[in-house]
């Protein structure tokens, strides 16, 4: 079993939700919904359980080697992934008594010394974009766009786009077009990006609307060419944006 365990952040926890059962939650008026911004990513791995109680027993007694966070208790949450291709990872609450399937956006999850993980769209030359959830810090961004990062911020979302600072003059493929407001191209990006959120102090996760909108913006990949001493952009056919 391939689980993910994320624990109360107690620093953000200004609602005292953490070690509260479901029911108390409610009593609280605040119904059987979970925060999910205050959890804090905290071990993923591979498991010999058959359940979630025999997951509640190793986390309370022989634990990983590498787990870091509190013991198993009230209001930690487990997420399984899924075997069925396509299907949401499925999360489950640990309660007073037992576990209660919950819904819970692990993208809002992150601990609070910045590591854990996010979900950022990756747009690749020649290919539609994709979401993908990475690790968190420089070396994760670098990895990504093959290189060192630069950070360019051309739109008035709290979104920046993460490319290869010296994309260009490695002659990495030219990948899309920036455009103004007046849609003339003001910048070409080469090479592999990343959309990501921002916050007022660091880069975060993409909400389901930035990840909508930015997939569309950058749905169809575009070919460059060189013609009559200019350089032109065209949409590149759809059998390419299929791959």
């Amino acid at each position: 079993m391939k689980i993910r365990i994320y624990q109360v952040n107690l620093g953000r926890d200004a609602a005292g939700a953490a070690f509260s059962g479901l029911s108390s939650l409610e009593r609280r008026g605040r119904g059987k919904n979970v925060d999910s911004s205050i959890y804090d990513f905290i071990w993923e791995g591979t498991l010999a359980a058959d359940d979630l109680e025999d997951v509640y027993e190793i986390f309370n007694g022989d634990l990983p080697e590498d787990y870091e966070g509190r013991t198993m208790s009230v209001s930690d949450i487990v997420g399984i992934e899924s075997t069925e291709d396509g299907a949401p990872d499925e999360y489950y609450y640990c309660d007073s008594i037992g576990f209660k399937k919950v819904e819970f956006d692990p993208s809002l999850a992150g601990p609070e010394d910045g590591g854990g993980r996010m979900r950022v769209l990756r747009v690749e030359p020649g290919k539609a974009p994709e979401v993908r959830e990475i690790e968190r810090g420089l070396e994760s961004l670098q990895h990504e766009v093959d290189g060192y990062i630069e950070c360019v911020y051309p739109f008035d979302d709290p979104v920046a786009l993460v490319v290869n600072e010296e994309g260009k003059l490695d002659g990495l493929e030219l990948n899309r077009a920036l455009r103004d407001e007046t849609g003339g191209i003001c910048d070409i990006i080469a090479g592999s990006f990343l959309v990501v959120g921002l916050t007022d102090e660091d880069f975060c996760s993409l909400d389901d609307e930035m990840i909508k909108k930015y997939s569309e913006m950058f749905a169809s990949p575009e070919i460059f060419l060189h013609i009559g001493g200019r350089l032109h952009v065209f949409p590149a056919p759809d059998a390419d944006s299929a791959g």
